[in-house]
């Protein structure tokens, strides 16, 4: 249900071959792929129709989540961004499927398939909505493309930072192999030249470049490697497994590597069901003690912490046992997260364990905040501790279970983000710490953004995955804060709220995670997932207000904050 601008060449992500849920490592939704383009914009649940409505505009129509948008086009580089809000929308038998403007404009008709029931059923309705003004449909002027670009040309726009540019020049120089064949691609210092140079090759003949996918596989940048590792599971060369074997124990490998490589060698293997999940051979690998430290450790944080196999028992060895602290790490990091009662055991045995790192230690102490009570004197004892690092923690879980007070600062309104911008920068006397604002994300009882977000393979999909914002254009500090603090400020269509009124009185609020059938599933604000009878419903409304709670850095201090934005900013709290 994305909104594409297609041009010439694109590739959009999506591979049925993988699996229709589009969770397999190797496919992506939002062009993170190379020689991937992503959406312009969110359409509704079963989008149908599209239609001009206007220059710059679109109506489209959303079978199931019963409206009609309308989406402004914004020019953005080479292509556009699109907005969402409702035109029209009815009730659960309202049903909209395609349009036609009458031949004044000064009529829009559409359909409405009326029932849920895909069958022909006879019960269908056309809708016919008058405008005041007749809507004007003649073609906006494009810039065409110049055709006669070359193909040096096309090399260098390789490395461009606009996809829809890159897309454009693959296009190109898959139809010129000689001066594919003949670019000294590894002399590119840029990545992203490189890594779309290689997809380039791939498009205009796979099995003729093949020979190009060992130096891909030990390149020095992880895009580039990820290129070979999908050209071996697409082309199902099996004869390159021993390589993909190989990266297993290098010690530079990025998750999306680990995670492509798992899914390359059970593509090759045969071992890959539509719905592939690399749950089980990541665990295989986080547990090896002959593959890379590193490796391990990775492995280890993109485990399901509810993986069954992946206990209070497996997790206590990884962490008090003799491994490096990087695994020591990620393990402590799987407890804070587990369901099990028993993690509090280990939790507490790492916090108290002198020996130990002090933000290892650390972590563990945050980890505690929910089961705070159960250890009072151990807590009382740890904000005692000579590291700073462990005492400061130790005081924060205290104060976060109400086991002591604290006097926190009263903040600016939520409406005026440069008071918080100011408001920060009294504290900027010592430098954010990163950590901090890892265990403030992960923390039960303070921000607790996991329950909805999820950062680095741990936490929620209720609302969008944060690992790589701080490389999106447009986020700093400033936007992250307003985005924070007034979280109502600017909301992607596909994260809107549905309040729905059951007949019983009860109002419920969550955001739709599936449509059909007669019961409707919604994720809650508390991350839990609720499903409700359509019959149930009598009336469902979508909201201007975010599903994430406003008042989230109320219980922190100022320098808190700021070590949360600073996790934000980094990407990463080690």
């Amino acid at each position: 249900n994305r909104l594409l601008h297609v041009v010439s060449g694109a590739d959009f992500g999506y591979e049925y071959r993988y699996g229709r849920s589009g969770r397999h490592p190797l496919v992506c939704w939002y062009g993170e792929n190379p020689g991937t383009l992503g959406m312009i914009g969110a359409l509704g649940e079963a989008a149908c129709g599209l239609i001009s409505f206007g220059p710059d505009s679109l109506l489209s129509a959303s079978w199931t989540d019963n409206r009609v948008d309308l989406h402004r086009l914004n020019p953005q580089g080479a292509s556009f961004t699109a907005t969402r809000e409702p035109f029209l929308s009815g009730p659960d038998d309202f049903r909209p499927v395609h349009f036609a403007y009458s031949s004044d404009a000064r009529y829009l008709y559409f359909t409405d398939w009326v029932k849920l029931s895909y069958p022909v059923h006879g019960h269908g309705r056309i809708w016919r909505v008058k405008f005041k003004e007749p809507i004007d449909l003649k073609p906006a002027p494009r810039d065409q493309p110049a055709e006669d670009i070359s193909a040096a040309d096309a090399i260098a726009m390789l490395g461009s930072d606009d996809a829809y540019v890159r897309t454009r020049a693959m296009h190109i120089l898959e139809k010129d192999l000689d001066s594919l064949i003949n670019h000294a691609w590894q002399e590119d210092a840029n990545a992203i030249a490189r890594s779309h140079y290689a997809v380039a090759r791939k498009r205009a003949d796979a099995s003729r470049h093949e020979d190009l996918i060992p130096e891909l596989l030990v390149d020095r940048d992880s895009s580039v490697r990820f290129v070979g590792i999908k050209w071996i599971a697409d082309e199902g060369l099996k004869q390159y497994r021993s390589r993909l074997e190989d990266l297993l124990n290098r010690s530079d490998l990025s998750r999306r590597d680990l995670r492509g490589i798992v899914a390359a060698i059970a593509r090759i293997s045969g071992d890959s069901k539509k719905e592939f999940s690399p749950d089980n051979k990541l665990l295989e690998l986080a547990l090896d003690s002959s593959k890379p430290a590193s490796l391990r450790a990775i492995a280890l944080q993109d485990v399901d912490v509810d993986h069954k196999e992946l206990d209070i028992d497996v997790l206590s060895d990884l962490a008090l046992g003799e491994n490096e602290l990087r695994i020591k790490v990620e393990a402590v990091r799987s407890l804070v997260l587990h369901a099990s009662p028993k993690r509090s055991s280990v939790l507490s045995r790492v916090a108290s364990d002198e020996s130990l790192e002090a933000n290892l230690r650390a972590d563990a102490i945050a980890g505690l905040a929910s089961d705070a009570s159960d250890h009072v004197d151990l807590l009382s004892q740890l904000s005692a501790s000579s590291s700073e690092i462990v005492a400061n923690e130790a005081q924060r879980t205290r104060v976060s279970a109400g086991l002591v007070d604290r006097v926190i600062e009263a903040k600016p309104k939520s409406t005026d983000v440069n008071d918080w911008v100011a408001w920060l920068d009294g504290e900027r006397e010592s430098e954010a710490d990163p950590s901090v604002g890892r265990r403030l994300f992960f923390h039960a009882k303070f921000a607790g953004c996991y329950k909805c977000h999820a950062m680095n393979g741990r936490g929620r999909s209720v609302g969008p995955d944060l690992t790589t914002i701080h490389r999106q254009s447009g986020i700093d500090e400033k936007w992250l804060l307003e985005h924070i603090v007034n979280p109502n400020a600017e909301m992607a269509p596909y994260y809107r709220p549905q309040q729905l009124l059951t007949y019983d009185g009860e109002i419920l609020t969550g955001l739709i995670l599936g449509n059909e059938g007669k019961k409707q599933a919604y994720v809650g604000a508390d991350g839990n997932i609720f499903y409700i009878d359509k019959e149930d419903v009598e009336a469902r409304r979508e909201l201007t207000t975010s599903i994430m709670p406003s008042g989230l850095l109320d219980p922190l201090s100022a320098s808190e904050v700021r070590d949360l934005i600073a996790y934000l900013m980094k990407g990463t709290g080690a």
